[in-house]
């Protein structure tokens, strides 16, 4: 198990979406295996500018209402309103070495299909514009990597898009991006969308005849898709994955997500 905190530094947004995966697939042995999921030591996750390209039905087969459920279980209008006031106060008062703060909504656990969500907490816990330094900052308590990771990035390049540049007057190439998350995870099961649609892991995990000396989670994620695909699959998300190799779903390009789904 790696004990160190892990410091991964990328171009802009889009590259460390995808760079992380890659880190977390082939440091996978580095991680605490529970269940389908594994677990990582902290990570510290930074990029020099917010530019980022992503469609979610091409990455991860998904289409905008994954995008509408999250804004909703993580924001509100007071929270936004709240936030656009401390970034206007700040300005005026000539103040810009102070950092504003966006806290997203505390989840509560909920039972679903025998299934308790969110038992420790919100996953995304805070967003942190800090305006002399021009840098976003977005805490985590932890990220689906492969899955979730590339929608909470996406949120927070929405926010900075849509309402701090704006009011700022900043733009996405002189943002830099810093992402802690305290407790990163990879799933064997909700990154099998995301294996498919990259051709370079999918070549590899998927196509290719493994030799047994690959990351225990190549192995698991190959037979997870096979048992997707195969149409054995009664309930859960292996389910939704074989319906969704079946259609081509519309594009949802990152210049359509905005906040308006509130």
């Amino acid at each position: 198990m790696a004990t160190e905190y892990s410091i991964l530094k990328f171009k802009n947004m889009t590259e460390l979406s995808h760079g992380v995966v890659d880190f977390a697939l082939t440091n996978a042995d580095a991680f605490i295996k529970h269940g389908s999921t594994h677990v990582y030591t902290p990570m510290s996750l930074i990029s020099s500018t917010c530019e980022y390209s992503l469609d979610l039905s091409k990455v991860l087969l998904l289409t905008s209402n994954r995008w509408t459920r999250l804004v909703r279980l993580y924001l509100t209008h007071e929270q936004l309103n709240l936030f656009v006031t401390r970034i206007k106060r700040v300005l005026r008062m000539g103040r810009k070495l102070h950092a504003v703060s966006l806290r997203f909504s505390d989840l509560q656990p909920e039972d679903t299909d025998d299934l308790i969500q969110h038992p420790w907490g919100s996953c995304l816990t805070s967003l942190v514009y800090c305006l002399k330094l021009n840098n976003l900052i977005l805490q985590s308590r932890t990220t689906r990597i492969g899955y979730t990771s590339f929608i909470d990035i996406a949120l927070a390049h929405v926010i900075l898009r849509d309402i701090i540049i704006p009011i700022t007057g900043t733009s996405l190439e002189s943002t830099s991006f810093h992402w802690q998350i305290a407790s990163p995870q990879i799933s064997d099961i909700y990154s099998m969308s995301y294996i498919y649609t990259q051709p370079k892991w999918y070549n590899v995990i998927i196509r290719k005849k493994l030799t047994g000396t690959e990351p225990k989670i190549w192995r698991e994620l190959r037979r997870n898709f096979k048992f997707a695909i195969s149409g054995k699959a009664k309930f859960g998300y292996s389910k939704r994955l074989s319906k969704s190799l079946d259609k081509v779903n519309k594009s949802v390009p990152l210049s359509s997500l905005n906040l308006e789904c509130l």
